[in-house]
């Protein structure tokens, strides 16, 4: 009876251990389901929270672009008129104006108020630069330029350390300026300032010299009887000279070059510019009274200087010595046979020194005449070939 109660006791225990076995297992699988129901949520929840996370960046990068686009939009304005502002101002021509003067500081305010009106009217066609050349002058003039403050121009000068004339100091002028167009005004303001713009409306066109020629003038008499004798000669001596004369040109800077390198002493800019040819056209003006001063041009000035421009662009002078001579020789040679024929034919005595005298004393001063011409064109090659520079420089201003 014993043992088989304590098999029975046996058996319960092991019933009840395998019960509560099996509600551990079934706990265990609750747990697992639960734990995976956990983690369905779970990610659901992340899938959720990503979901929104990348809508959020979506969203940021839609304002990022639209920040850049507005961005490249700015700087694409900023270019255009960055642009704009070259074209309109950099990429503006100047025009050096040159002026050369000598002995002027009496007329420097009133020809520099005549250059701001002139550079203040045109700024929107074109930027103005002024180069002043001081021609050897020994008052103040370059001390007026100094204390000059334009306003509506760039201002340049430069000091010659001697009188070099003229033509020279215009030359020193075309090399310190930095202008696209140079053109060259007068001290005495006889050229209205105006005539400036009008020889650029010329050049704009497509040519690359433009001439202001003289129609009429307000010289007086003699000046005026001089000067048309010696530019009606000149124009016939060179068909291209203005018959009338022209005092104010405007050059591109390819022409400008050329005259530079020309260095030529003894010569004169008008006929150096027709000569280097490019495409050329001319404006008619009338030339004014001087308003002030009185002019440097004495007569044997304007004399040495028709004798440099002949001699220099034309052999006419050495042609003219040239038949001169063979018309004497053959006047001479001819004389000569008819007083043989006289003396053997028709026993003429020759008579008389006087004549004799008469005909050397002339030939004579024909060949002196000859020799002048010759020795021009002599010393004009002599002061070429010695090499020495065309102008010297004291001193210069920028402003």
């Amino acid at each position: 009876m014993k043992e088989a109660e304590g098999a029975g006791e046996a058996e319960g225990a092991e019933g009840a251990e395998g019960a509560e076995g099996a509600e551990g297992a079934e706990e265990a699988e609750g747990a697992e389901g639960a734990g995976e129901a956990g983690g369905a949520g779970g990610a659901e929840e992340a899938e959720g929270a990503g979901e929104a996370e990348g809508a959020g960046e979506a969203e940021e990068a839609e304002e990022a672009e639209e920040a850049e686009g507005v961005c490249h939009y700015k700087l694409l304005i900023y270019y255009l008129l960055l642009i704009t502002y070259y074209l309109l101002i950099v990429m503006k021509s100047t025009v050096s104006i040159i002026i050369p003067l000598y002995y002027a500081e009496n007329l420097l305010l009133t020809l520099a108020k005549e250059l701001e009106n002139l550079a203040a009217i045109n700024q929107d066609k074109f930027a103005t630069e002024i180069v002043f050349v001081d021609d050897g002058s020994q008052d103040q003039t370059f001390e007026v330029v100094r204390n000059l403050q334009p306003e509506n121009f760039t201002l340049r000068a430069v000091r010659l350390a001697r009188n070099f004339k003229s033509y020279i100091a215009i030359l020193a002028g075309i090399g310190d300026a930095t202008g696209d167009y140079i053109t060259f005004l007068p001290q005495d303001l006889q050229e209205p300032p105006d005539l400036v713009e009008q020889l650029f409306a010329q050049v704009q066109t497509g040519f690359d010299v433009a001439w202001a020629v003289r129609q009429t003038r307000s010289d007086q008499f003699l000046d005026r009887l001089f000067s048309q004798l010696f530019h009606k000669l000149m124009h016939w001596l060179w068909q291209d000279w203005p018959e009338t004369g022209a005092d104010m040109f405007m050059i591109t800077r390819p022409v400008a070059d050329v005259l530079l390198s020309m260095q030529e002493k003894n010569s004169h800019i008008t006929g150096q510019i027709l000569w280097s040819g490019f495409q050329q056209t001319r404006i008619f003006y009338h030339r004014q009274q001087r308003q002030v001063g009185k002019s440097g041009w004495k007569f044997w000035k304007k004399v040495e200087l028709a004798v440099s421009v002949i001699t220099q662009f034309s052999y006419l002078p050495i042609r003219a010595c040239t038949s001169l001579g063979i018309l004497l020789a053959l006047l001479g040679f001819g004389y000569g046979i008819l007083i043989i024929i006289s003396r053997l034919q028709f026993k003429i005595p020759v008579q008389g020194w006087s004549a004799l005298m008469v005909v050397i004393i002339l030939i004579g001063g024909f060949q002196l005449i000859f020799l002048g011409v010759i020795g021009e064109y002599l010393w004009r090659t002599f002061d070429e070939v010695r090499k020495r520079p065309v102008y010297i420089v004291r001193e210069k201003i920028r402003r």
